[in-house]
This record gives C-alpha cells, sequence and structure tokens, in this order.
C-alpha cells in the first residue's frame, strides 16, 4: 500500500510546484540541463547510425550491381568488393546447372 500512496503523494507535490510559474520555470531549466546531454548523445549516435546505412546501402549496390567502384574506395575494400562478386558469378553458375538438371523435360 504504501507504493500507490507515495506515488499520489509525489503527483500531488509535482502538481503544486508546477502551479508556481516561478517554481515552474525552475524546474524546467533543471530538467532540460540534465536531459540535454542526453538528447544531444542520441541526436549524434541517429547521425551517425544513418551515415553506417547509407555506407551499407552503397556497399551492396557495388556487391549485386555491374556499377564502378569508385576510385576513392580504399584497395583493400575495393578488393574485397571485386571478390564478392566474382563469387556471386560462380554462385549463379552453379544455379543456372542445378536448375537446368531439376527443369523437368517437356512432353
Amino acid at each position: 500500500m504504501a507504493g500507490p500512496v507515495t506515488a499520489a503523494y509525489w503527483i500531488r507535490k509535482a502538481a503544486a510546484l508546477a502551479g508556481d510559474e516561478k517554481t515552474g520555470n525552475a524546474v524546467g531549466t533543471i530538467l532540460t540541463a540534465f536531459l540535454l546531454p542526453f538528447i544531444l548523445v542520441i541526436v549524434c549516435l541517429c547521425g551517425m547510425m544513418d551515415a553506417a546505412a547509407d555506407h551499407n546501402r552503397a556497399a551492396v549496390e557495388w556487391c549485386f550491381g555491374d556499377g564502378a567502384i569508385p576510385a576513392a574506395a580504399p584497395e583493400e575494400y575495393a578488393g574485397h568488393i571485386t571478390q564478392m562478386r566474382a563469387c556471386f558469378t560462380v554462385l549463379d553458375g552453379a544455379v543456372g546447372k542445378l536448375n537446368a538438371e531439376l527443369e523437368p523435360e517437356p512432353f
């Protein structure tokens, strides 16, 4: 029973404090000062995740597409993309052979 009574007490206290404009401004300022670093960290993380997603999309396009790999890409990275393209070509050939063997002959 102590939980709901305590919660009701704190809700009444917060409502009383929020009713006073000066106290409400002070509480708002303190909350803003406390929460601002967390908000900024979240914004920075979202920005980094967006950049990582753009990079991943580009990498998928380079691996599965036939377009040219940008000259700005590091040599090792371009080598990996070229190797993946070669592996996909071998895989496509193997799947083509299996499909040819498994397709039923026309009557």
